[in-house]
């Protein structure tokens, strides 16, 4: 696939969401590289052309000529095998934005469509692919990441103008729909690809989950996110100016880790969170009832 090549044969865009444990999905698609090669599956995986594609993006959006750093990597792909790509920022930053200024994600429309161009999609041969996750979980995870690494707000000022009601994943699945209606969506949970990784491999070869029991299973379970302790440790450390480095957060995640002796944060009341997982329910069956999404139970 180059910049004046045809589309490969066959493309499965995997846009995330964030949270949605994409990072263990890659190393288990990684660690099942013979498979996507017995069936002619290239993969560009998570991360590996994060800078380029995000670069192409960001051109695309302001009509200027596509990168050369992207057409190189582009051109390593042959355009007669399929192309599974596996990256979450296509959407755009973990963001609420109000219901009024797009919601969830509110530039992934915009975005999902110029990533649709760079890779020179066809609509009857493209799958865009995403995986959702209860609010009363997904938030809080998202803003835990971002805590990690940089100075964030408080939780609740973070959330800004998101409510408890509202159908968040199901507005966002009608905005891309709105913007790319030619192109098929296929949507699972969270929750279902925590108990079950190795089911959704098929995924990437274009097959029913659970249809390969030969797979190769990853050691690493999806990862449970950090501890309140580790969280408190790292706002205590740059509250007197230290500088926190990936490998010192790590440290810190490693003496402090998430489980019965150093619980995870607590956001929302019992209350709060059961009308969060009933809202989220809801979203489901109305997202599962969308022309052109399969929802996959």
């Amino acid at each position: 696939m180059t910049g004046a090549a045809a589309a490969p044969r066959t493309l499965r865009l995997h846009i995330g969401a964030h949270k949605t444990a994409s990072t263990h999905f890659d190393a288990l698609i990684r660690a099942n590289q013979t498979l996507l090669d017995a069936e002619g599956v290239a993969y560009l995986p998570k991360m590996s052309a994060r800078r380029p594609l995000m670069r192409a993006i960001a051109h695309g959006i302001r009509g200027k000529s596509i990168p050369q750093d992207w057409l190189d990597v582009a051109a390593q792909y042959d355009a007669d095998r399929c192309l599974y790509v596996l990256e979450e920022q296509v959407i755009g930053e973990c963001h609420f934005a109000g219901p009024r200024a797009g919601g969830l994600y509110p530039h992934a429309p915009e975005r999902v469509s110029v990533a649709l161009k760079l890779l020179q999609a066809a609509p009857e041969a493209t799958e865009i692919l995403l995986a959702v996750r209860s609010p009363d979980t997904f938030f809080p995870s998202a803003w835990c990441e971002a805590q990690l690494y940089r100075d964030t707000a408080p939780f609740l000022e973070w959330m800004g103008p998101a409510r408890l009601h509202q159908p968040f994943w199901l507005r966002l699945i009608e905005r891309i729909r709105d913007a790319v209606p030619e192109y098929r969506l296929t949507v699972w949970t969270y929750e279902s690809y925590a108990a079950h990784p190795a089911a959704f491999l098929p995924l990437v070869l274009g097959q029913a989950p659970g249809s390969i029991a030969a797979a190769a299973a990853v050691d690493d379970v999806v990862r449970p996110g950090p501890s309140a302790e580790a969280l408190d440790q790292i706002a205590r450390r740059r509250a007197k100016g230290r500088t926190l480095d990936r490998e010192r957060v790590a440290e810190i995640l490693t003496r402090f880790p998430r489980g019965a002796t150093y619980p995870g944060p607590t956001f929302f009341s019992d209350a709060e969170r059961a009308e969060l997982r009933d809202a989220y329910a809801d979203d489901l069956a109305r997202i599962g009832a969308l022309p052109g999404v399969t929802l996959l139970e």
